[in-house]
């Protein structure tokens, strides 16, 4: 004798599969708006591709973790720089990997630093750098010829980091602003620049990243406080000794920091203060790794075209090695 007829049963079983049904179309539904609303408002973002084109086997790419380990100074820890592909980060790149035996952690920012275009490369702006596809092919270059010199060099220098887009934070750009602009450090006329982005990620992160900065004039406001704030401190590595002339270099591990309690610079360090591109050069042709330095770009105007140096813009004007691939 059934205690419930069939009808009755499979309504029940009917209304269970609905509303099972249903909770899993919901929990899609949520995880799909949970997900949208972390990658929008996650400003702090990497992408796996440089964005130009299709990727060489040989340039990987290391997706960011949540949380960069903040990096204190052990030899064995990871040193981070800002790296464009230019003459003056690349070479601390070199220095970092072969004269100093660190692990170094390359990171390109790949949007607009010094003016509020989203995209340099369509920016209508007259005085936009254009240079992102050049800078990517000449890290690729540089990675490579790395690789040749020294494998076992080539191994500490980990995949680039690619930054996306700008932290969102108008209290800390205030503040950053009201510092900076205080004691008179950058021209008022300048309503963005880099240090304001590269200040804010490495203050987010709590890490110590190198700037490959040479451009200081020395009669600059800037420069007189980097002069009387910067303390430099040493890792210093034995002299490096050129493999095939066996000329000495100059012990290696210097490094300058700015040491103002909660100045927006403290977390960047100025491993080239004082140094020249010509002092860069001899050290590199000491080494053994001059010819890389040939490799780098510096051109902010290439081309359109050819893709050639414009030889006009300042940093043509102050390179002192012709731009080897173009």
């Amino acid at each position: 004798m059934y205690l419930i007829n069939q009808p009755l049963l499979l309504t029940i079983a009917f209304r269970w599969f609905i509303t099972i049904i249903a909770i899993i179309a919901l929990s899609i539904s949520l995880y799909t708006i949970c997900t949208h609303l972390y990658a929008k408002y996650n400003t702090e973002s990497f992408t796996a591709t440089p964005g130009d084109g299709p990727v060489p086997a040989d340039f990987s790419i290391q997706r960011a973790q949540p949380d960069l380990p903040t990096v204190d100074e052990p030899s064995e820890s990871v040193h981070y720089v800002f790296w464009t592909g230019g003459y003056d980060s690349t070479f601390r790149v070199c220095e970092m990997l072969l004269d100093e035996d660190k692990i170094v952690q390359p990171i390109y920012v790949t949007f607009a630093l010094d003016n509020d275009c989203e995209i340099e490369e369509t920016c209508n702006k007259l005085w936009v750098r254009r240079n992102r596809k050049q800078e990517k092919k000449a890290m690729l270059i540089i990675r490579r010829a790395i690789q040749d010199l020294d494998p076992i060099a080539a191994e500490r220098l980990l995949p680039t980091r690619f930054i996306n887009q700008d932290i969102d934070d108008k209290e800390y750009t205030t503040w950053f602003e009201n510092q900076f602009y205080a004691a008179n450090l950058w021209p008022k006329k300048r309503k963005k620049h880099q240090y304001l982005t590269l200040a804010k990620w490495t203050a987010y992160h709590k890490t110590f990243v190198d700037v490959g900065v040479l451009g200081i004039h020395n009669q600059t406001v800037f420069a007189k406080f980097l002069k009387d704030n910067l303390k430099q401190i040493h890792y210093v590595r034995s002299n490096g000794q050129n493999p095939v002339s066996g000329k000495l270099a100059p012990p290696a591990g210097i490094n300058y920091q700015i040491m103002v309690p909660d100045h927006p610079l403290r977390y960047l360090r100025f491993p080239l203060w004082g140094r020249s591109k010509q002092s860069l050069l001899d050290r590199a042709k000491l080494r053994g790794y001059d010819n890389i330095l040939k490799m780098t770009w510096s051109c902010w105007f290439p081309n359109a075209t050819n893709g050639k140096p414009c030889g006009k813009c300042p940093m043509c004007r102050e390179r002192i090695l012709p731009h080897e691939h173009t």
